[in-house]
């Protein structure tokens, strides 16, 4: 006796859609194994590196030092030229509107550095730092934020 088509259709559905969890599960798995073991994690802050970065992988060096750099060797009120002098430029430069800061209104300008693609994201998200200056230029909110 043979079973019917519709039982075999919808068993064939359901070892499919099994089987392509499965597969999701481990290759998500095997991807946030590799990440959680980066021996680069937690670099230690290279300026010469830092400011040489154009290619997304070399950006990533940058997200894999910032906690260094956060810790020793950014401050809040240095001016834009000691930062400038440490990082490099910045791979983007904005006036802020006081809507963007509105428990900081003397914020006017923020330096925004690339720190490459957030790790699992599909939506081609970044990790950034951004340094949020007043106006006589000197570094009132340094954040590491994702966008």
């Amino acid at each position: 006796m043979n079973p019917s088509p519709k039982f075999s259709t919808v068993s064939l559905v359901v070892t499919l859609s099994a089987v392509s969890c499965i597969v999701l599960f481990l290759f998500i798995g095997q991807r946030w194994m590799e990440h959680k073991r980066n021996p680069d994690k937690d670099l230690a802050f290279d300026a010469k590196l830092w400011r040489a970065a154009h290619t997304e992988k070399e950006k990533e060096l940058r997200e894999n030092m910032s906690g260094d750099l956060l810790k020793r060797y950014l401050k809040a009120g240095m001016t834009r030229t000691q930062i400038r002098a440490l990082l490099g430029p910045p791979d983007d430069q904005s006036d802020v509107p006081g809507a963007d800061t509105p428990n900081q209104p003397d914020i006017v300008e923020r330096d925004q550095y690339d720190m490459g693609y957030v790790w699992g994201d599909m939506a081609g998200e970044h990790h950034l730092l951004r340094i949020y200056f007043d106006t006589k230029g000197r570094s009132l909110k340094v954040l590491g934020e994702i966008d």
